[in-house]
């Protein structure tokens, strides 16, 4: 079994395991592999398929978990035939297993899930009781500024800043096992951002793009976002006031990690936020040309697309020595609309 595992035939080792707990059904570290196996499964499998999968992987894990770690009597070696203490299930490869998945599970419902997020935050933590790495402080750190979010807009003040506490020192610890990782970074900026600790988010912001090419998009965008939400004084009301968002507080910042999100994969809000980041900034030609391919970009989104040419248009008032500019966003527009209308067929 171990043998198909290392070469990746999961299929196979998945039908060993089986097979062998057919005899026996008191062998940990079988549980243990079908675990593996199925969870290895899902990550190269069709999307109408994960769900099956993931069930059957947790189901094998929490069966692994369940066995008793007996104690060794001293003086006394284990007998072959104690099959459920050969392998300890006090490995936090397991934890760190169980815990993505129900993360991805979160994920994909757009973090809405509380119960998906505090079983994917406590088996991060009982991997870290076993043996701390970075990954699990990072991802622990992840799943508890998630939650404070969903505080936040719960109106749960006290529990959100609890929350967001917890984030910023499981992100911390993440940031001292291991500085190299832009992505522990951004998180560490995104959290200090929230927390209202500009200085740390700075820091941090630097330590992150000085890597950025090691950052992935959604990991750039989360926080071209974040740092452009806390530049932006309509939010000062919700947001705890001008003690945390100040006019164009991070433009620069959330400019920088737009254009890398960018460098990526193309992106209508990638250009969105640059566009606005630019305004914010007194750059309104320069946003111009970002917002019209915003909106460009969004031909299919008519709804999203609005957003955008509001802000566009705010912009156009602003650029006096083009006049023609509102009008400009207006063709824009219809040029979108015509595109939508010729990929509908009518």
């Amino acid at each position: 079994m171990k043998t198909l595992m290392m070469i990746g035939d999961y299929e196979k080792a998945i039908e060993s395991c089986e097979n062998l707990l057919l005899i026996c059904d008191r062998l940990c570290e079988a549980y243990l592999l079908l675990g593996e196996a199925y969870y290895r499964v899902s990550m190269t499998a069709a999307r109408e398929r994960r769900k099956e999968l993931w069930d059957t992987s947790l189901a094998m894990f929490d069966k692994a978990l369940g066995f008793l770690n007996m104690p060794k009597e001293e003086g006394v070696p284990a007998k072959k035939q104690d099959a459920d203490i050969e392998v300890s299930n006090k490995d936090p490869v397991i934890h760190i297993r169980v815990a993505s998945i129900h993360y991805v599970r979160a994920e994909e419902g757009g973090f809405k899930d509380t119960k998906l997020m505090h079983l994917a935050k406590e088996h991060y933590k009982r991997s870290l009781l076993l043996f701390p790495t970075a990954e699990a402080w990072r991802n622990s750190g992840i799943c508890a500024f998630r939650l404070a979010s969903l505080k936040k807009e719960e109106g749960a003040h006290e529990e959100e800043d609890a929350l967001y506490q917890e984030a910023m020192e499981c992100l911390s610890q993440a940031n001292l096992m291991d500085e190299t990782r832009p992505k522990i970074n951004a998180w560490l900026t995104i959290c200090a951002v929230e927390l209202g600790k500009s200085t740390v988010a700075q820091q941090a912001f630097r330590q992150t793009m000085a890597k950025e090419d090691e950052l992935d998009f959604e990991t750039a965008m989360d926080l071209a976002q974040a740092l452009l939400h806390f530049s932006d004084p309509k939010n000062a009301e919700v947001e705890g006031g001008f003690g945390f968002v100040r006019p164009g507080l991070y433009a620069r910042e959330a400019l920088i990690a737009a254009k890398a999100a960018l460098m990526k994969k193309d992106s209508g809000e990638a250009h969105f936020i640059i566009g606005q980041c630019h305004m914010m900034l007194g750059d309104d030609k320069e946003a111009m040309g970002e917002l019209r391919g915003a909106i460009a970009w969004f031909y299919d989104q008519p709804a999203r697309q609005q957003v955008v040419a509001e802000v566009a248009r705010t912009c156009a008032a602003r650029i006096i020595d083009e006049p023609r500019m509102m009008e400009v966003v207006d063709e824009d527009l219809q040029i979108a609309t015509e595109r939508r209308k010729v990929e509908a067929g009518q």
